[in-house]
C-alpha cells in the first residue's frame, strides 16, 4: 500500500539565520508531517520580501513565518487559508496592545517558544500555542574545580565592561572572549590589566559549520564551566540551553526566555542589568549539575508536546476581515513604516544604543 503523501508548508525564514541554522531543530519537526520548502527574507536588511505571489503558486496546505513577519499588506496577499507565525520575544518584546490586536485580525496563528509571549498573545485574543524547547543532553559533561568562563559578545548591550562587574572578585581560571558580534555591534576588548586579571583568551575567526557552530567552538564552550548569556534577551536561547545541557552554570539578565528556564541560585544566576553588581560563583558547580539535569527532564517534556504543536500547525483557522478590519490594518502599517523610518534616520538615540555608549 503507497504511504499517504505529505502535506506541503511553505517555511518562511530571516536570511541571517542561513549563517546561525538556529530554525534546523524546528525544521526537522516539520519534515515529521510535511514537504517543506524554505523561502528566505531579506527585509530586515533593506532587500526584498518574500513574494506573496511566489508563494501562492506553490499552493502550499501551510504557511509559517520563522520571526520575520511581512506588512500586514503584504500577509494580506498570502492565499492559504493556514497561516502561522512563530515570533521570538527578543524582537517582539516592544510591540504594542495595538499591534497584537491587529495581528488577531490577519488570522494568524502564533506559535509561542515564550510563556510571556504566549500570555500577550493570549491576552489579545490571538489562537496561540506555548511550547518551551530543550536540546538533547549530550554523554559529554564539563568538568568544574575554578570558574572557567565562556562570554560570546553578540550585542553592545552586554559587553566586556558588564562582564566584568558581574566576575568582580572571584576567583577566575580563565575567560573565553569569542570576538563575533551581530551586525551592526561592535565587540569590547578588555584592557591589559583586565587581560591579565581574568586570565582573558580573545578568540576570533571561528569558522562556521551546521547549526552556526564548529568542532572548535564547542571544544571551547565544554572547556569552559560558566557561560555569560549573549543577549538582554532572547528569542529561544539556543546558545544558553546549549550550555545548561553541557552541565555549565549559566549567568543572565532576569529576562524573557532566560528566566523562564532558569531559577536564581537553583541552576543558575540572574542579574539586573540595570544594576550589576558581582556575583558569587562559589556554588556554580551545584547550579550546572542542576541545569544539566533541569534540561534532560525538559526535553522528555519538549518530545511529549510535539504531537499537540503539529495538530496546532496542521488546522486552518477561518481568515475573515469586514472592510474596517482592513483600513485598520493598513493603518498599522504606515505606523510600522513610521517607527523603522525614524529608527533609520536616529539609530543612536534608541535607550538600547543609549544604554550601551553609557556603559561603554
Amino acid at each position: 500500500m503507497t504511504p499517504p503523501s505529505k502535506k506541503r508548508l511553505a517555511f518562511i525564514d530571516h536570511s541571517f539565520h542561513k549563517v546561525t541554522r538556529s530554525s534546523d531543530f524546528f525544521l526537522e519537526v516539520l519534515n515529521r508531517d510535511y514537504e517543506v520548502t524554505i523561502f528566505f527574507d531579506d527585509g530586515w536588511k533593506g532587500g526584498l520580501e518574500v513574494d506573496p505571489h511566489t508563494v501562492n503558486a506553490g499552493k502550499f496546505d501551510t504557511v509559517l513565518f520563522w520571526q520575520v513577519l511581512p506588512f500586514a499588506r503584504n500577509v494580506m496577499r498570502f492565499s492559504c487559508n493556514n497561516l502561522i507565525w512563530v515570533p521570538m520575544y527578543d524582537s517582539e518584546w516592544q510591540r504594542s496592545n495595538v499591534g497584537w490586536r491587529a495581528l488577531r485580525l490577519l488570522g494568524l496563528k502564533v506559535i509561542c517558544f515564550s510563556k510571556t509571549l504566549y500570555e500577550i498573545t493570549q491576552h489579545a485574543g490571538i489562537r496561540s500555542f506555548q511550547v518551551q524547547y530543550f536540546p538533547e543532553v549530550p554523554k559529554e559533561t564539563v568538568s568544574y574545580g575554578r570558574p572557567r568562563v565562556f562570554f560570546w559578545q553578540r550585542v553592545d548591550e552586554i559587553g566586556w565592561p558588564l562582564v566584568k562587574r558581574i566576575l568582580g572578585e572571584n576567583d577566575i581560571e580563565k575567560t573565553v572572549l569569542r570576538d563575533d558580534p551581530d551586525p551592526n555591534h561592535v565587540f569590547t576588548e578588555p584592557d591589559p590589566e583586565d587581560t591579565a586579571r581574568f586570565h582573558v583568551e580573545v578568540v576570533r575567526n571561528l569558522k562556521l559549520a551546521g547549526g552556526g557552530k564548529s568542532d572548535e567552538y564547542m571544544r571551547l564552550l565544554s572547556n569552559c564551566n560558566v557561560f555569560i548569556a549573549t543577549r538582554l534577551r532572547e528569542g529561544i536561547g539556543l546558545s544558553f540551553l546549549e550550555a545548561m545541557a553541557l552541565g555549565m552554570c549559566v549567568v543572565a539578565p532576569d529576562a524573557p526566555t532566560m528566566n523562564e528556564y532558569i531559577s536564581t541560585e537553583e541552576d543558575g544566576f540572574l542579574f539586573d542589568p540595570e544594576q550589576v553588581s558581582a556575583i558569587d560563583l562559589a556554588r556554580f558547580a551545584d547550579c550546572g549539575r542542576r541545569a544539566r539535569a533541569r534540561v534532560a527532564k525538559g526535553r522528555e517534556q519538549w518530545e511529549t508536546a510535539l504531537p499537540a504543536m503539529l495538530e496546532f500547525v496542521s488546522t486552518p483557522v477561518q481568515r475573515r476581515r469586514s472592510y474596517w478590519d482592513t483600513i485598520r490594518l493598513l493603518l498599522w502599517d504606515l505606523a510600522r513604516h513610521a517607527k523603522l523610518a525614524i529608527d533609520k534616520r536616529f539609530p543612536h538615540t534608541s535607550p538600547a544604543h543609549v544604554r550601551a555608549a553609557e556603559k561603554r
